[in-house]
């Protein structure tokens, strides 16, 4: 999967949940955006400073990191040591995931 594909075919491979969710996941915080495709920045090297945030957020791309433990340090990296770090990704293993009914 490359992330360097339209919002249609991006929509179309993660699910019909995809899109709905994004707005509740960034109504639960103020958002800064980060996209890990080639042209953007990558999000195992975050271009904020050292407790930066409140909380940072993953929706739909952990999975999707070269390296997720050093995303999600990098997310942990740029929070205040008294914020959040969340993610969420579909269930792929437990045969919940946006393709599972294929």
């Amino acid at each position: 999967m490359s992330f360097v594909v339209g919002a249609d075919l991006y929509d179309r491979f993660m699910g019909r949940y995809s899109v709905p969710l994004a707005p509740l996941f960034a109504d639960f915080a103020s958002v800064c955006a980060v996209d890990p495709s080639d042209p953007f920045v990558v999000a195992e090297q975050l271009p904020f400073g050292d407790d930066e945030f409140d909380a940072s957020l993953a929706q739909l791309v952990v999975h999707f990191m070269k390296d997720p433990v050093v995303g999600l340090r990098e997310m942990a990296r740029v929070t205040s040591s008294t914020g959040v770090v969340a993610a969420c990704v579909w269930d792929h293993e437990g045969g919940k995931g946006p393709l599972s009914l294929f």
